[in-house]
């Protein structure tokens, strides 16, 4: 097995870690579940170790490397790896190695400890500490640090190290063997040789941060000292005082990079007071003049100079570092250790005069965020993922920065949004519309909550129109709904929303309903036939919504019966805003069939308002709209609607009388009783002898629903007569009768 071989089944075996852990995550370690995926990691690393000393991952500017040799672009952005160095990140860990002789034990054990959330745990229990505690002895953590190297420098030649190979050991890639360790102690006493190195490191930083690699810089300089005090065996305040001079004489990016971090965080909480106390006085007033120039530099050439933008992090550090120079000028003499009155004197009014210039470049600086810088190098990212065709890694990237459309910074969620919108350009042109489709998913959160209006989010809602269109031609009407749902809500957000926001949504909905689309929406279901049906309702209420009346005309004109009921159904879901206009077509004159169609929405989207208008429709001559009526008052419901039945039972047509009755009972009208006793004892409408059984048999449920004790002796009566000089009722009517009664002593508690 070659070099290529190991770090291949060094790949492959981050897979079954990821497993392993999440499933540690999810089940006790005694698991079978867990027990197998441990076997299977064991098994892979027992055959690789057979032909290499350790397998290896590391971790270089949020990069994984493998064997010591960064991934290649296209593994660096899969789902795995990204997981993998996640959890390398969160735990701090810088390389992790696994050594001949790893046992099952040690790795089920690590498995444990790195399936921990680390935020959840104390300060003291890092992974180290833990390791440590579990006698894991061939699981090593942070043994090698990894750094790139210079393409013009071997990290060995013959032992003569280079000022740009110690700092590419405390800062990049590629670890230094303990020989060479150990030949930096002989330099590490020379203060001069650690002002140098530092000097040499804050260079590299400055110069990757101009190509827009992302740093913690505070980390990077905290893992600089450190490695001082490990090389030099000096402590943190005698390197800060080596460092005081390197920090007066660096050029003014590498000074505004130094100034812009929490310096007694990093160099020790005495730093600032040691800059200010001991630094001689031509070099102290040196450097006061040299932030006085930055910060008119700043002034007179914003347009241009490099210096003017730090993000809110370095903000919040450089008023850090203004505050503590501030307590420093005001100390109390009783308090101090500078000796006499004038030495006091003079360490104040240093002091002050550190603080003034500090709170120049604090007053000239124009600040930028984190976010905006994350997404200035997420841009270049994007490029090259386009540029490679790597479009479901551009997806996954932004489902994990969707956030940002989010943020609190108006400019940072514009930002955000305007590079989405130039992506889904892209990907209109390269035909990727399930991309689109998952990247709409961010957009469509993005236009719900942004509350200012801007010519990006006028841009946005009309490419969000161009695909909601292609949507529905390709009848993927599901995926159009999320958009139009999404686009409606922003249109019934209320006064308390942006109008101009409002009125832009409102006018995507408009252009979308035009009568190709809406006529498409309900006489074409599509190849899929009934499921395009079902599937596009939700896209025809919403731009239904929006052209009422021509619903209304539509279902005026449509002479198919299918049409008609997917109108009917987009109507009633539209609900409230299409009352008045159906009210208005109601009192006009229309034929039958239509008017029948507009009451049987009214009863759907009504309320008691509309009764009145109902309880004309039940004067028409025609008993279909009749029906129809009584129907759409049933639903509308309630006390009143009851009586407007009643009022008309004695005026509608025979043919309609029975469902008069049966919804009377349904409404519980008790002022129809004496009027259903009348129909029993005396005369009872209808044509036919059916028609007359059907009538008595609904008057008896009618009596029986109401539960009113006056229907009692009627409803005995028929139970009883046998037909001799009495009225013989059909043994259907007595049946009814009975369970009449039935339910009058079960609601009033009487016998009957």
């Amino acid at each position: 097995m070659n070099k290529d071989d190991i770090q291949k089944s060094a790949i492959d075996l981050i897979f079954s870690i990821n497993t392993a852990i999440n499933n540690i995550r999810l089940y006790p370690p005694t698991s079978a579940l867990i027990v197998t995926s441990v076997n299977r990691i064991h098994t892979a690393m027992a055959g690789m170790l057979k032909h290499s000393d350790t397998i290896e991952y590391g971790e270089a500017e949020r990069s994984l490397l493998v064997q010591g040799e960064p991934l290649s672009e296209k593994d660096q952005v899969k789902l795995p790896i990204l997981s993998f160095l996640k959890v390398m990140l969160g735990w701090k860990i810088r390389s992790l190695s696994f050594e001949k002789g790893v046992s099952n034990r040690e790795l089920l054990s690590f498995i444990q400890i790195i399936g921990q959330n680390p935020d959840d745990l104390a300060d003291d229990k890092n992974i180290r500490q833990q390791i440590k505690d579990y006698k894991i002895t061939h699981i090593q953590v942070d043994e090698k640090i990894y750094v790139e190297k210079d393409s013009g420098q071997s990290i060995v030649a013959g032992m003569d190290i280079s000022d740009e190979d110690i700092v590419k050991h405390i800062l990049g890639d590629q670890p230094l063997t303990k020989e060479m360790l150990e030949s930096l102690r002989s330099f590490a006493t020379d203060p001069e040789w650690i002002s140098r190195v530092f000097e040499t490191g804050i260079k590299q930083l400055v110069e990757e941060e101009k190509g827009n690699s992302a740093h913690n810089v505070s980390e990077i300089f905290a893992r600089m000292i450190n490695a001082f005090e490990t090389a030099s065996e000096a402590d943190k305040s005698e390197i800060s005082k080596y460092l005081i001079n390197s920090i007066t004489e660096m050029d003014d990016d590498g000074l505004m990079t130094v100034l812009t971090q929490n310096l007694d965080e990093v160099f020790g909480e005495n730093f600032l007071d040691i800059l200010v106390k001991e630094l001689d006085d031509s070099k102290f007033q040196m450097f006061i003049h040299r932030i006085e120039q930055m910060a008119n530099t700043v002034t007179s050439e914003e347009e241009c100079s490099q210096l003017q933008i730090v993000t809110n992090r370095q903000h919040a550090s450089l008023m850090k570092n203004i505050k503590k120079v501030q307590f420093l000028s005001g100390s109390d003499p009783s308090h101090s250790e500078c000796g006499d009155k004038s030495a006091f004197e003079k360490y104040t009014h240093r002091a002050g005069q550190l603080g003034n210039a500090l709170n120049g470049i604090l007053n000239c600086q124009a600040i930028i965020s984190h976010e905006r810088i994350m997404l200035d190098r997420m841009e270049n990212t994007v490029e090259n993922l386009l540029a490679n065709e790597k479009y479901s890694t551009i997806v996954t990237l932004f489902g994990q920065m969707g956030h940002l459309l989010l943020n609190k910074d108006h400019e940072v969620r514009t930002a955000a949004a305007k590079l989405l919108y130039k992506i889904d350009e892209k990907f209109v042109v390269i035909g990727c519309l399930d991309e689109r489709i998952l990247l709409s998913q961010k957009l469509m959160e993005w236009i719900k909550h942004e509350t200012v209006f801007s010519p990006e989010y006028e841009k946005i809602l009309g490419q969000l129109e161009k695909l909601t269109r292609t949507l529905m031609e390709e009848h993927r009407f599901l995926d159009a709904e999320k958009i139009l749902k999404a686009v409606n809500r922003v249109c019934c957000s209320g006064q308390g929303r942006d109008k101009e926001i409002r009125n832009a949504a409102l006018k995507l909905l408009q252009s979308l309903a035009t009568e190709d689309i809406l006529t498409k929406m309900i006489e074409s279901p599509g190849p899929d036939g009934a499921k395009n049906v079902n599937e596009n309702i939700g896209c025809l209420v919403i731009l239904g919504s929006v052209k009422i009346e021509r619903l209304l005309d539509m279902l005026h004109d449509s002479q198919n019966l299918s049409e008609r009921n997917r109108i009917i159904r987009a109507i009633s879901e539209i609900g409230a805003p299409c009352v008045k206009p159906v009210a208005q077509r109601l009192r006009q004159n229309a034929p039958w069939f239509y008017i029948r169609n507009l009451t049987l929405l009214m009863g759907r989207i009504g309320s008691v308002s509309d009764l009145d208008l109902l309880d004309h429709l039940l004067k028409d001559k025609n008993p279909r709209i009749q029906r129809e009526a009584v129907l759409a008052i049933q639903n509308i419901g309630g006390a009143t609607a009851g009586i407007v039945l009643y009022k008309k039972l004695h005026t509608v047509d025979d043919e309609v009388k029975s469902t008069v009755v049966s919804v009377i009972g349904m409404l519980e009208c008790k002022e129809a009783v004496s009027d259903l006793i009348e129909f029993l004892e005396s005369k009872t409408p209808g044509r036919s002898k059916k028609m007359k059984t059907d009538f008595m048999i609904k008057t008896c449920e009618a009596l029986g629903r109401i539960g009113e004790e006056r229907a009692v002796p009627v409803l005995k009566r028929i139970i009883r007569t046998k037909g001799f000089l009495t009225k013989v009722y059909d043994p259907t009517v007595r049946t009814a009768a009975k369970e009449a009664l039935n339910r009058i002593q079960a609601a009033t508690g009487s016998a009957v």
